[in-house]
C-alpha cells in the first residue's frame, strides 16, 4: 500500500497519523492518545466471514468517525486504523474532559448502531486512553 494511501477496509489513513505523531513539535504541550480494540473480530470472522469481519471494521470506523465530530468542541481529534482491529484516536489540542467526552460518544454511538443495525452479533470494543 502507497504509504499516503487510505486503508483498503475503512478509509482511513494510518501513514497520515505516523507523519502526525512523527511530527509533533517539541512545544505542543500535552497530547492525548486514545486506542481503541474491537472485541471478538476474530470471533465475527471465523463465525461469519472475513467479508463480515471487514463490514464490522467499517463500521467500527464509522462510530468512532461520529464520535469525534461530535467532540469536535472539545478538541482536534484525528482517528486512524492502527492495526487489524485497532484503531487510535491523537490530539494535539483539546479541552479538560475531553477524554470522557470522546468515550461517551463513543459508547452512545455504539449503542446507537447495536440498537438499530440488523447485524447477527453486537459490536463491543475496549477504549484505553494516555495522556501524554
Amino acid at each position: 500500500m502507497h504509504p499516503d494511501a487510505n486503508d483498503a477496509v475503512d478509509g482511513l489513513a494510518f501513514a497520515i497519523f505516523q507523519n502526525q505523531l512523527d511530527n509533533l513539535p517539541k512545544s505542543v504541550g500535552k497530547i492525548l492518545i486514545t486506542m481503541i480494540d474491537v472485541d471478538s473480530s476474530k470471533s465475527i470472522n471465523d463465525t461469519y466471514g472475513h467479508m463480515e469481519g471487514d463490514q464490522a471494521i467499517k463500521t467500527v470506523a464509522l462510530i468512532l468517525s461520529r464520535a469525534c465530530a461530535q467532540c469536535k468542541n472539545e478538541g482536534d481529534f484525528f482517528l486512524a486504523r492502527y492495526g487489524g482491529d485497532e484503531f487510535v484516536i491523537l490530539s494535539k489540542e483539546f479541552n479538560k474532559g475531553a477524554d470522557q467526552a470522546l468515550f461517551y460518544a463513543i459508547q452512545a454511538e455504539l449503542n446507537i448502531v447495536n440498537e438499530t443495525e440488523e447485524y447477527p452479533y453486537d459490536l463491543h470494543l475496549s477504549i484505553g486512553t494516555s495522556f501524554g
